[in-house]
């Protein structure tokens, strides 16, 4: 509930709701209707019924707001977002639905002057009132405006946080983003590769590393893959032939298929070693083309790792063509694919594979 203190709209809510009750209850002394009693019992006259049941205001406000439920209840499972609140914005829509959009009912002319229609709307007008000054100061003064301090929750104002490291009160567009550390040497390093490479980010906001594509090189290039977590920024700014790919798995079957980190970042709690990436991508995997940060005997092993059978599989169900016989099969091993778990030091990956260890390059 916090840190925009949600609990006081809810507040606002369910005083609004007992309100509008109160005001538009029923007479006493109103008797029940007696519902329909189908005259036949055979199966078509219970379709019918059904049919009719299914097409009903009520039913349609109860298909919503269960699925509203079921998509909280999914993303509370999950263990939420880094974004405040972002994940619960789709169930929010959905349990809005029923009321998104309602009737106007002006009262009669005889109930203005009511008092209790005049309670009614001052007290509506009050809720509303308290409501707006309740997202001016929560828009404004609350949460975590800084941007800049990614506290114990994780949790952190991303807006903010892209105003102070773009420079651009209102980073919207792609060029702004070119602004952010790494982006324009990224473009530029891209550019300065015509046979392609895999570009792996650097302490430096100015160089990239990249590992080269063996030869020969295909003519028009062996393509670039760039290795880097701000998947959005950084494919906004490069060409559709690039390959964009991340070590905490949002875009990467490969990485999202690792343990968890304990008590790491909600959604960011996963990382791949790039030793993988160089042996994923096909490029040269010896020394000097390669960083010195990364092992020739790690990419070797990372190689024969990802040559385990139930791996291949994996990436082949988000990879290969999709036709007919591969989504019949992803239907049916949707359950053991969404399971399924590499060790993330290529090693321990061979060793759980069964697979043979590779000669040591040194």
């Amino acid at each position: 509930m916090s840190p925009y203190l949600l609990w006081l709209p809810v507040l606002f809510l369910a005083v609004v709701a007992a309100v509008v009750l109160w005001a538009t209850r029923s007479p006493a002394g109103g008797g029940a209707v007696a519902p329909e009693t189908a005259t036949a019992t055979d199966l078509r006259a219970w379709a019918l019924r059904g049919q009719r049941a299914l097409r009903t205001p009520t039913t349609v406000v109860f298909f919503a707001l269960g699925a509203g439920l079921l998509l909280m209840l999914y993303s509370m499972r999950v263990g939420g977002d880094f974004m405040h609140g972002r994940v619960l914005l789709p169930p929010l829509f959905c349990f809005l639905l029923p009321v998104a959009v309602v009737p106007l009912r002006v009262p009669d002319r005889s109930v203005i002057g009511n008092n209790k229609t005049t309670r009614m709307a001052g007290a509506m007008a009050l809720l509303w009132i308290g409501t707006v000054v309740w997202a001016f100061f929560a828009s404004n003064t609350t949460g975590m405006p800084e941007g800049a301090v990614v506290g114990r929750s994780g949790i952190v104002d991303e807006r903010a946080f892209y105003v102070l490291n773009t420079g651009h009160s209102h980073p919207i567009l792609a060029t702004d983003y070119l602004d952010y550390p790494r982006m324009r040497a990224m473009v530029e390093a891209i550019d300065n590769t015509p046979d392609g490479g895999l570009l792996l980010s650097t302490p430096s906001y100015d160089v990239w590393d990249v590992v080269p594509p063996p030869l020969p090189i295909p003519p028009g290039g062996a393509g670039h893959t760039v290795y880097f977590l701000n998947l959005g920024m950084t494919s906004m700014n490069v060409g559709l032939d690039v390959r964009v790919v991340d070590q905490m798995g949002l875009a990467y079957p490969l990485a999202a298929h690792t343990e968890r980190l304990e008590d790491g970042r909600i959604g960011h709690d996963k990382i791949l070693y790039p030793d993988w990436v160089v042996a994923d991508s096909g490029m040269v995997d010896v020394h000097p083309w390669m960083p010195a940060y990364l092992d020739e005997d790690w990419v070797a092993m990372a190689q024969v790792a990802l040559t385990c059978p139930e791996t291949q599989e994996l990436l082949e169900s988000s990879s290969a063509e999709l036709t007919w016989p591969l989504f019949k099969r992803n239907l049916r091993n949707a359950f053991e694919y969404s399971g399924y778990r590499i060790e993330r030091v290529p090693k321990y990956e061979i060793q759980r594979c069964d697979l043979e260890m590779p000669a040591p390059r040194g």
